[in-house]
């Protein structure tokens, strides 16, 4: 009866466990059947392999008890919205010394206050920027501003004390700047990547009055 049982047991797995006709013969099974009569044997490989295709544990690949991702997932981060750009320096690339010419000068020798005159003089601002690299402009303009450049007459109204000199110096000094853009990309784990650069270099320009007096014997 044993044996009967074990027979049909070893059928029903090879259906249910391998959809290939089972290898074994029915005399070997039914060798193996008598054999078991009465007591417990291990089951040769040859039948193992024939039930389970050679395969007992994992042969799909599938995680294994600890959560794993089973190779599939190599784990790196994924990034998280759009790469961004950031100023991240700045160097002054030239300052020159500007001397102020002499546009005005009057002298009053008499014991009484002189005036007023208005003196005149002319007015330059300017600010403008260039780009090198890969930085949009958008980025450059919402951080340095736009460009902009004046050029008009000014007047300064002034008024000579008694035994004075007066002399009005205009100068028109400018320096020249280099800013510097990192372009970023952020990732879900918390970090981010450097993925980008670029430069502008800025011109700046004034005006500098300097009144300048002195005494008359």
């Amino acid at each position: 009866m044993r044996s009967l049982l074990l027979l049909s047991l070893l059928l029903c797995l090879g259906q249910l466990l391998w959809p290939v006709q089972v290898l074994a013969s029915p005399g070997h099974l039914t060798n193996l059947a008598a054999s078991v009569d009465g007591a417990f044997v291990a089951v040769p490989q040859s039948v193992l392999d024939s039930l389970t295709g050679g395969c007992v544990s994992n042969c799909d690949g599938d995680d294994d008890d600890d959560g794993g991702s089973g190779g599939d997932d190599p784990g790196y981060p994924s990034p998280v919205g759009s790469p961004y750009w950031e100023a991240s320096g700045r160097r002054l690339i030239s300052r020159p010394d500007v001397y102020g010419s002499l546009v005005w000068e009057r002298i009053n020798s008499t014991n009484q206050e002189w005036g007023p005159f208005d003196v005149k003089y002319q007015f330059k601002e300017e600010f403008n920027w260039s780009i090198g690299g890969s930085v949009p402009s958008s980025v450059v303009r919402g951080d340095l501003g736009s460009s902009r450049l004046i050029n008009r007459e000014e007047s300064m109204r002034l008024y000579i004390p008694a035994k004075t000199k007066y002399k009005l110096y205009v100068a028109y000094p400018y320096e020249r700047w280099e800013y510097s853009y990192s372009q970023y990309q952020d990732y879900d784990d918390g970090t981010r990547d450097r993925v980008g650069s670029g430069t502008a270099t800025a011109y700046d320009q004034w005006t500098r009055t300097n009144l300048v007096d002195s005494p008359v014997p």
